[in-house]
C-alpha cells in the first residue's frame, strides 16, 4: 500500500494553518511579518525555541502549555488512523512545523507517536511546504504515495511531482487546481481509500 503522507495542522488538528490560527494569536510582541520572520529561523534552527518565544512575548514553559490549550486533535483521527493502518497504509506525519513543537510538545502531548509509521519535519530534509523539490524528495523517499493536505498550493506542488492528492477542504472555496480526492471529514477517507 502507498504511505500516506498526512499534514498536521488541518487534518490531523481542525486547527488548521497553525502560524496564523495558533501562534498569531498567541503573538504578544511584533507583527505577522516579524513572526512569518522568526517561524521560518526556528524552522531552519537559526533561533532556539527559547529564543522564539521570547520574541513573541512569552518565557518557553508558558507558552507551551499555552500552545497545547490551543491545538486539539480531531476526534474521529485516531479512529479513523486505525482504519487505514488495518487496511495496511503506512502513515507518516508530514509537516513542516519545528521538531521541538511538533514532535516534543504536540506528537508526545495527544499521544501521536504510536498512530504514525514515520514523521517527517520538512525543514529537516532542508524544504518547506512552498518548495517543488520537498515533493520531489518525498517520492524519493516513499517511492508512490498519497499525500493529504488542506492547502492547495502543497497539493498541486505535490501532484506536479506525481503525488495522489486529497484535499481535506476547510471552506467552500473555488478551487484553481483540481486534486485527486476532496474531502471535508476525515470519516470520508473510508470511502476513498
Amino acid at each position: 500500500m502507498k504511505p500516506i503522507l498526512m499534514d498536521f495542522f488541518g487534518v490531523v488538528s481542525p486547527e488548521g494553518h497553525f502560524e496564523k490560527n495558533i501562534l498569531g494569536a498567541m503573538c504578544r510582541k511584533g507583527d505577522g511579518a516579524q513572526l512569518e520572520m522568526h517561524y521560518r529561523q526556528l524552522k531552519f534552527n537559526q533561533l532556539s525555541e527559547a529564543e522564539f518565544w521570547e520574541k513573541l512575548g512569552w518565557n518557553e514553559i508558558d507558552a507551551r502549555v499555552e500552545m497545547a490549550k490551543r491545538v486539539r486533535i480531531d476526534p474521529k483521527f485516531k479512529e479513523v488512523a486505525a482504519y487505514l493502518r488495518q487496511k495496511g497504509y503506512p502513515l507518516v506525519l508530514f509537516t513542516d512545523s519545528p521538531h521541538d513543537l511538533m514532535v516534543d510538545e504536540l506528537v508526545a502531548r495527544h499521544n501521536l507517536r504510536e498512530v504514525f509509521d514515520d514523521i517527517v519535519i520538512t525543514p529537516e530534509w532542508g524544504f518547506v511546504k512552498t518548495e517543488p523539490s520537498l515533493y520531489l524528495e518525498a517520492r524519493k523517499q516513499f517511492g508512490s504515495c498519497i499525500i493529504i493536505d488542506d492547502k492547495l498550493y502543497v497539493l498541486e506542488l505535490a501532484s506536479k511531482a506525481g503525488i495522489e492528492t486529497i484535499w481535506k477542504k476547510p471552506v467552500e472555496e473555488q478551487a484553481s487546481f483540481e486534486p485527486d480526492h476532496v474531502i471535508h471529514y476525515l470519516e470520508e477517507l473510508k470511502e476513498i481509500l
